[in-house]
């Protein structure tokens, strides 16, 4: 997961988790082992959705090992970035704010603690 402190929530927000070969999905991408729909910019692969910016760069929408967040859960993730994972202080940080709720707390901690277990 490489969500940075200072990564802004969207108005949709998704995550990789660490067991999907995106490198792989990439180059599958590149070599042309995909399906795109040109009108919503999307591509699939193996399973997964990515969206395409005008530039090129991809990023995960939905499909297996992809985790769609709310925007209160992609924030309470932030702050666990920021604080180097849950602990008072994070505690604390997303207790005031009110877009985070405590089930997106719980989700955000949930997947803390998933990328920490894969490193």
């Amino acid at each position: 997961m490489s969500i940075s402190a200072n990564h802004k929530p969207q108005k949709a927000n998704s995550i990789i988790l660490p067991h999907v070969d995106v490198r792989g999905d990439i180059d599958a991408i590149n070599r042309g082992r995909r399906q795109f729909d040109p009108t919503t910019r999307q591509v699939v692969v193996r399973g997964r959705v990515y969206g395409m910016h005008d530039d090129g760069r991809t990023f995960p929408i939905r499909g297996d090992g992809i985790v769609e967040l709310s925007r209160g859960a992609f924030r309470a993730l932030t702050i666990l970035r920021a604080y180097n994972g849950p602990n008072d202080a994070a505690d604390y940080r997303m207790s005031r704010e009110l877009d985070i709720t405590d089930e997106d707390r719980l989700i955000a901690i949930r997947l803390w603690h998933i990328r920490t277990e894969a490193d």
